[in-house]
């Protein structure tokens, strides 16, 4: 009777396939940084710059406002897929399902309405790949 060996050529080269796959998924990383500039009437301009690398199907970004505050606008160098809307408040979400090319920018206004609000505009980026996503939080920003 014959043994037969529990790696066969097929099991090896897919164990090899996915260990190749694990280790470039490993180098992949994300970046976000945002600087915002506080105008006029309670406006508040937040641009963000986002690195990556990496093979990326899709990215996304959470813009969470403090009570008191909507979005005005959103732009940037490719306009997401999906968007917010001007007057929407609390959680805000922003994607590409086509990424741009990294870097790139994202920029977004805030009105903050009501003159006793406070708190900070918290933010982060998603970004979708082959296998498990990976997150950065992006600094929050102070309501003035």
């Amino acid at each position: 009777m014959k043994k037969y060996a529990f790696y066969t050529p097929v099991t090896l080269a897919f164990l090899v396939v996915c260990f190749v796959s694990s280790i470039a998924v490993a180098d992949d990383t994300l970046n976000a940084k945002a600087i915002a500039v506080y105008g006029p009437d309670g406006m508040v301009e937040v641009s963000n710059t986002i690195e990556y690398t990496g093979d990326i199907s899709a990215i996304a970004i959470k813009v969470d406002l403090p009570h008191g505050v909507e979005l005005q606008s959103a732009t940037g160098d490719i306009p997401p897929a999906i968007s917010a809307r001007k007057g929407d408040t609390g959680l805000l979400e922003f994607a590409w399902v086509t990424p741009p090319a990294s870097p790139f920018t994202f920029k977004y206004s805030a009105l903050v309405y009501d003159k006793d609000a406070e708190g900070k505009i918290y933010a982060s980026v998603t970004y979708r790949r082959t296998g498990s996503p990976i997150y950065a939080d992006i600094d929050p920003i102070d309501i003035k």
